[in-house]
């Protein structure tokens, strides 16, 4: 595949998730990582997607910070940061096939979660804030 061929993938995956994320408020990183995988390595194509991700979250941010809780935004943002080396870790000396088998599992759990659970999920208050922004790291 061309430079020219891989830019304009990269471009109409990165515009996808972005659609998916405007859409449903979340699965930007979801759904281009894994289509990212499939024409850059997964070395460039997580990071490509955590700085899109950042730069649409920043915008909304500005449009919305009226609307943040703080506190729990705290949690998770502190954990996750915690979450991050091991992610890098993972991404840097794991095998490229089994880190993309973890990604898929990963998704396809989630997937037949929310399939498969007929009422909508909430969090009354913020204690597994640490695990969940833990993971986010990771992932």
């Amino acid at each position: 595949m061309t430079a020219d061929a891989v830019a304009v993938s990269v471009a109409a995956i990165i515009f996808l998730g972005t659609l998916v994320r405007s859409a449903l408020g979340f699965g930007e990183a979801l759904v281009a990582v894994p289509l990212m995988a499939l024409v850059i390595p997964v070395e460039e194509a997580a990071p490509v997607a955590v700085l899109v991700s950042i730069a649409v979250a920043a915008m909304i941010l500005l449009q919305d910070w009226r609307k943040v809780h703080f506190r729990s935004a705290g949690r998770l943002l502190v954990s996750t940061l915690f979450g991050i080396p091991a992610g890098l870790a993972l991404l840097r000396f794991a095998p490229q096939p089994v880190v993309k088998a973890v990604l898929a599992v990963v998704i396809i759990a989630f997937s037949l979660h929310a399939l498969a659970s007929s009422r909508q999920q909430s969090l009354s208050d913020d204690r597994w804030a640490w695990l969940f922004g833990f993971q986010a790291g990771i992932l």
